[in-house]
């Protein structure tokens, strides 16, 4: 195993990775693997795997069974692609967009860009490319395939548009890119094999730090390359990896090890330090500078501009305007933003695309809980739609869950006094969803004249009666009914939804409307962290 330090800073932002190649069904040869590794080195913060982690024909062998069963589980965080034959298909069935396969195994999903809890963003691009078709004949998001089109390569590249996107630090794909061997000055023993157009598109577009590939036996380690567009404006520098099959016969390698600080920690001039060995980017041609978002689709620039204003449209208005999605970067000294080191870890329970979720901080009850967006937004006024249909998956799975539990929730926002979006839910006995309405609505009444709630018509877009930079209060009912306040002066009672949810009414616990009066040891919150994942998972 091979170690590599790329930057000495401080060791307590600085995340220790494992990359496997292909796994192939060979469970147990890969943690019995990576077990001995941990024990000799130390724990790694997670094992991330290239290529096919089953068998072409969708086979694996019994060590899988029995983390599936619960009645082993993987030694490690671990992050899987999805299949890339049709019989492997089967594992991913229930869970197409991504999620946990098993405990501590999790399938990142087709396609996107996901922050792990020590802040690492990790891009993916799962199964072969099919070329011959713009998009999958049954366009159904429900439904799992081992290839993928030109339109995931789109919905990738869209993400890299955003103005906050500043690169990944890591980038996984099924297979090799398409000539990654040009301009490189090494060679490996074996050539690469199984090239895939699409994994070079998402490279070019993503700009990873680092990325990895299985497909074929091979380990080779090539050159940094460049992905600087303009010298006003330099990128980091991508490190290349092929990573050979688990447990392989030739005894190539097939397990790296190494460090890294996530780039939201990193000092942007030594982020984009170039070593002197760096070549030209392989993807671009170097007759005529590339434009950067062109490669792949051959679009001219007439149709990139046009493309960047219908996103402009989407995540941000025109130059001039204030818009929150300009400014959903990561904030180094936020409480919620997950890549800050403020973020108390321990305490996330799920984390998704763009949202993750968390126990809340001196919970009313041990299943109180936070959806909160990865990057830095103040409210949902002016959220991108991304982080809104992921707000919604969420606040969905987790009324089923309390549902189970014979229980129903309360939902609110409250958009006064806050710096990053906070959607906080809380179960409330099933029979108290009846007059939870008349609880809250005299409550308000009693706290002051002025504050007074107006019921939005069922679809209404928050967007649309709101206007950004305005506090609010929301409040999200178990019948679906949403009463909206909008706050104006001082004096906004900051606990007023802990007040009511702990009022005789409801859930009868005198002396909880405080959170900091309901903090309990990490170790306790730990534990509760636990229960709820092991609950939660069933439904997410």
């Amino acid at each position: 195993i091979h170690v590599q330090q790329l930057y000495k800073m401080d060791a307590k932002k600085q995340l220790r990775i494992l990359v496997a190649g292909d796994v192939l069904g060979e469970v147990e040869k890969l943690y019995k693997r990576v077990a001995n590794v941990q024990k000799k080195s130390g724990n790694f913060d997670c094992l991330i795997c290239t290529g096919s982690f089953f068998k072409a024909d969708g086979t694996a062998d019994a060590m899988w069974m029995k983390f599936v069963k619960g009645t082993e589980r993987a030694c490690i965080p671990t992050y899987i692609l999805g299949p890339c034959t049709e019989s492997q298909v089967i594992h991913y069935v229930k869970i197409p967009h991504g999620g946990d396969l098993c405990e501590n195994v999790t399938y990142l999903g087709p396609e996107g860009i996901q922050t792990t809890p020590g802040g690492l963003k990790l891009g993916f691009l799962s199964g072969t490319f099919d070329p011959s078709n713009e998009k999958h004949e049954d366009d159904n998001d429900n439904v799992v395939h081992h290839t993928f089109t030109k339109n995931e390569i789109q919905k990738l590249s869209s993400r890299a548009d955003k103005p906050s996107f500043n690169g990944v630090d890591i980038l996984v794909t099924s297979f090799a890119p398409s000539n990654i061997m040009q301009h490189a000055g090494t060679k490996p023993d074996t050539p690469l094999e199984n090239f895939c157009l699409g994994a070079a598109a998402a490279a070019t577009a993503l700009k990873p730090r680092y990325f990895f590939t299985g497909g074929c036996n091979v380990f080779y380690e090539r050159q940094p390359f460049s992905n600087n567009v303009s010298k006003m404006s330099p990128k980091p520098v991508t490190r290349y990896f092929s990573v050979a099959r688990v447990g392989n016969a030739e005894k190539k390698k097939w397990l790296y090890a190494f460090n890294i600080i996530p780039t939201c920690y990193m000092d942007p001039v030594a982020l984009c330090s170039a070593p002197a060995t760096t070549t030209p980017n392989p993807f671009k041609s170097q007759e005529a500078p590339a434009q950067p978002d062109t490669f792949f689709f051959g679009q001219t620039a007439t149709q990139d501009d046009r493309k960047r204003k219908r996103q402009d449209s989407m995540y941000g208005p025109a130059p001039g305007q204030q818009s929150y999605a300009k400014d959903s970067r990561t904030s180094s000294d936020c409480w919620f933003c997950l890549g800050s080191a403020n973020v108390e870890k321990h305490l996330v329970t799920s984390v998704g695309k763009v949202v993750y979720l968390a126990l809340a901080k001196g919970g009313l009850t041990k299943d109180h809980v936070l959806i909160l967006p990865i990057e830095c937004f103040p409210a949902s006024v002016g959220i991108n739609q991304e982080v809104k249909d992921e707000i919604e998956k969420y606040k969905s799975n987790l009324r089923k869950m309390y549902q189970s539990e014979g229980k129903s929730c309360v939902i609110w926002e409250r958009n006064v006094r806050s710096k990053h979006l906070q959607i906080q839910v809380c179960p409330i006995p099933s029979e108290k969803a009846q007059t939870i309405r008349e609880v809250f609505v005299n409550k308000a009444r009693a706290t002051g004249p002025n504050f007074v709630f107006e019921e939005l018509p069922l679809g209404t877009n928050l967007d649309d009666v709101m206007e950004e930079n305005r506090p609010y209060f929301l409040l999200e009912l178990p019948d679906g009914a949403r009463l909206l306040h909008r706050v104006s002066g001082r004096g906004f009672p900051l606990s007023f939804a802990r007040g009511v949810l702990a009022s005789p009414e409801v859930l009868n616990m005198p002396g909880r409307e405080d959170w900091k009066a309901c903090q309990t040891d990490k170790e306790t919150e730990t534990s509760f962290q636990k229960e709820f994942r092991a609950k939660f998972k069933p439904f997410s």
